[in-house]
């Protein structure tokens, strides 16, 4: 087997165990202030996002790549055309494409914030209601901060479309509810293991070292 067929069949074996993993938690009878739904939804999350996003970016095929991300979409658009959904946009490209949200939400879950600061810097904070539960999750990706959400000096500062970036600094947040959170984990995990669906069960059917070295 050649490296990347082997690397997306082990991604494609993980997303479907991680799928298996979110029905088997929602079947379970457990009482709602012991439940960690969204801490398992945010975690499942960052996995599939890193790898759904290495895949797309590996198929240098435009088309490909549109044909890979199609799935996701219509998900992704109704995102964005909820109302309030983006805080903020000043990224220059104009209104994201599926490909460039998912990446701002990889980008942020890689630094969780305990709390939510002006400017945003990059990461995501939870929102709960009057009773403690989780409602929310706002994610945040602004790269050309640091850590006490003070501009970078451009020479620090990704690049944009291989240049050195100099307009404002750019923020991208977006605020999802946990039944978005929840159905956007779910649609990314289907997605990423349909490839390699007719081996999965063969090869990933349970967490068996012998089944992940194999």
């Amino acid at each position: 087997m050649d490296i990347e067929k082997e690397n997306g069949l082990i991604r494609a074996g993980l997303a479907h165990n991680a799928y298996q993993l979110l029905e088997q938690y929602e079947s379970f009878d457990i009482p709602p202030r012991q439940r960690f739904d969204v801490t398992l939804h945010l975690c499942v999350l960052q996995m599939l996002l890193a790898n759904s996003i290495e895949l797309a970016n590996a198929t240098n095929n435009k088309l490909a790549k549109q044909r890979w991300l199609a799935p996701l979409k219509p998900f992704v658009e109704r995102l964005l055309d909820e109302p309030g959904a983006i805080e903020h946009d000043t990224f220059p490209e104009g209104p994201p494409d599926t490909i460039q949200v998912l990446t701002h939400l990889r980008d942020a879950l890689s630094h969780p914030r305990m709390t939510y600061q002006v400017p945003p810097t990059t990461g995501y904070t939870t929102g709960s209601d009057d009773r403690m539960t989780i409602t929310h999750v706002t994610f945040t990706d602004s790269p050309d901060y640091n850590t006490k959400g003070t501009p970078k000096a451009q020479e620090y500062r990704p690049k944009h479309k291989d240049n050195p970036y100099a307009g404002p600094a750019r923020i991208f947040t977006i605020r999802l509810d946990v039944a978005q959170l929840f159905s956007l984990t779910k649609a990314l995990a289907d997605r990423l293991r349909e490839p390699a669906t007719f081996k999965i069960d063969h090869e990933f059917s349970t967490d068996r070292p012998q089944d992940l070295a194999s």
